[in-house]
């Protein structure tokens, strides 16, 4: 019998939300959560800087990134970068 490998993210995937972009969505929402949690800054300020809306970065927070659109979720990570390499 062949060793069938678990994909945690498979319940996730859909006809229209394919694994990479499951993959890329959930890859890019940790990261932004590793990145807020080293920030001094409010989320309000990392929303204004990627110009999105502060409920949308404390939805990926609280709840999934799949609802989030990846566009929206890497602005918010590139703002968080950029307001840490600023403030040193």
């Amino acid at each position: 019998m062949a060793f069938i490998e678990y994909d945690p993210l498979a319940r996730f995937v859909t006809e229209d939300r394919t694994r990479e972009l499951v993959r890329a969505k959930s890859l890019a929402s940790g990261e932004l959560v590793r990145l807020l949690e080293e920030c001094a800054y409010p989320v309000e300020a990392v929303a204004a800087q990627a110009n999105i809306d502060p409920a949308t970065i404390k939805r990926l927070l609280v709840e999934s990134a799949l609802d989030v659109d990846l566009d929206t979720i890497q602005k918010a990570v590139a703002a968080v970068r950029y307001l840490n390499d600023t403030s040193h």
